[in-house]
């Protein structure tokens, strides 16, 4: 009887953790999505599993289609969830500076993220009045205020990993809108191969560099403790 009971108390507690409020908000999304699904497969007269499915899948395509933009997304997803935790992590830091340096860095993080696995640039830029450029501007003016803002908390960290990051996006950036390379190669395989190479270094010292910062942040702020 007494084994029951604890077993009934252990239960309890863990049901508990699904009245929390994070808890809560992860179903909220998941509704969300699941709705989000609906809406556009009834206004958009298109079958639900062509927004469910994998997308390789859909398009009948090679299982390594696209293999580097998945790379991409996932080391954005790495930054991101990194500097997440980070910020989660230090949250009795005294130092909020720095703490705020790691959200900031999630969002710029997942808001590229959501760029690259929705190509969001494009569709916008292809489909609205709002041009490709003003929304790379949107990025940049973002990036520079996070420069700006933090500057301090960044010239204690090893920079050389974000500087060079932001140098190779920014190469990236003007490939895909045609600066800097030969008209030749407007639309070729060669401009996607430069283009995405570079996209590839510059997300890898991203997540390289955030990674390391947390890490820094944590292991200062445990320390100190």
């Amino acid at each position: 009887m007494q084994n029951i009971k604890i077993d009934i108390a252990f239960i309890r507690a863990k049901l508990r953790e699904f009245y929390t409020l994070p808890i809560a908000l992860v179903y909220i999304g998941i509704m969300g999505i699941l709705t989000s699904v609906i809406i556009i497969a009834v206004t958009q007269n298109v079958k639900v599993f062509y927004l469910m499915d994998d997308a390789i899948r859909i398009g009948q395509l090679k299982f390594y289609a696209g293999f580097v933009a998945s790379i991409i997304v996932l080391l954005w997803c790495v930054g991101g969830t990194v500097s997440f935790l980070g910020y989660w992590l230090l949250d009795n830091c005294k130092d909020t500076a720095s703490r705020n340096f790691l959200l900031w860095g999630g969002f710029l993080s997942f808001m590229l993220l959501f760029d690259d696995l929705f190509l969001i640039h494009e569709t916008i830029g292809d489909h609205t009045i709002i041009p490709e450029v003003a929304i790379f501007s949107l990025y940049g003016l973002l990036i520079i205020y996070y420069l700006i803002r933090y500057q301090q908390v960044i010239l204690k960290t090893n920079f050389l990993f974000l500087f060079l990051s932001l140098a190779f996006l920014a190469l990236s950036i003007a490939i895909d809108i045609h600066l800097f390379i030969p008209k030749k190669w407007h639309h070729t395989s060669m401009q996607t191969g430069v283009e995405e190479s570079c996209e590839l270094i510059g997300i890898t010292h991203w997540a390289l560099y955030h990674c390391k910062v947390a890490y820094q942040l944590i292991k200062t702020n445990v320390n100190a403790s």
